[in-house]
């Protein structure tokens, strides 16, 4: 099964939740990068 979702907050381990935005950045993470 294929298909996208779209982040809109996340909350690392520890931390607050924070924009998905302002996560991605940090951590290298553009279009197309696959979570597993």
């Amino acid at each position: 099964s294929q298909g996208a979702i779209r982040l809109l907050e996340v909350q690392p381990e520890g931390k607050r939740p924070m924009p998905a935005a302002d996560w991605a950045r940090g951590y290298g993470v553009g279009p197309g990068t696959r979570l597993e």
